[in-house]
């Protein structure tokens, strides 16, 4: 049976149905594991609730080309973090070779979400499909330079902060809370987040590899 995208939310809400209330979960792992390779699909005790995860990333990116509703629907976002109590701010993107600078032309793909906790903490949940067999080393949320397509690094999504991990699974899951490092464009964590829920479309999720140390595959935050 076909799913159906959801319906769009009004513009009087936050995001929509498909990215705020419904955010990506994906059972079966610690929240500071860095990565695991996702069990074959024939392994009867544990291959449910692993694939039920998968579809639930195939039904994102089929509603992903949607378009959104504009800035004005950040406006309560501003109030929602560190309001106790708030729901989450969620954000997905799909991560593609062709939006590198430099160009990628890996095949890997993925798919990357956002989510804001009301005290502001970023939990994050990155998903990749590499078929390109990259040897991963890391990712980031990176912040673009004013009038650039590249910027600096402001959150690392990959742990520990500057290792090269070197992972090379066809599948591969990072998830844990996206860790603020020292960078020219914001002095803490708080300034930086405050940019983000401003103006989102100027961060975007990038992992590099070996063979593109720029790297291989990136997607813009809605």
């Amino acid at each position: 049976m076909r799913g159906e995208c959801p319906p769009k939310a009004s513009a009087a809400r936050s995001r929509s149905s498909a990215t705020q209330n419904h955010p990506l979960t994906v059972h079966g792992f610690s929240a500071r594991q860095v990565s695991a390779t996702l069990p074959d699909p024939l392994d009867q005790e544990g291959s449910m609730r692993h694939w039920h995860a998968l579809m639930a990333v195939v039904a994102v990116a089929a509603c992903a080309d949607q378009p959104s509703t504009g800035p004005e629907r950040f406006a309560a976002s501003f109030s929602a973090v560190g309001s106790e109590g708030a729901p989450p701010i969620v954000f997905n993107t799909q991560m593609r070779s062709e939006l590198e600078v430099p160009t990628s032309t890996s095949e890997s793909k993925g798919h990357a979400q956002i989510m804001i906790l009301a005290d502001g903490t970023i939990e994050s949940t990155v998903i990749i499909n590499n078929k390109g067999d990259e040897s991963v080393r890391f990712g980031h949320i990176h912040h673009l330079n004013p009038g650039q397509p590249t910027g600096p690094v402001i959150w690392w999504l990959s742990n520990p902060v500057g290792t090269d991990l070197n992972l090379t699974d066809q599948h591969l899951e990072f998830r844990q809370q996206g860790i603020f490092v020292t960078n020219a464009h914001f002095t803490s964590h708080e300034a930086a987040l405050a940019e983000l829920l401003r103006d989102p479309a100027s961060f975007y999720v990038n992992f590099h590899s070996d063979a593109f140390p720029g790297g291989f595959a990136r997607g813009f935050l809605p």
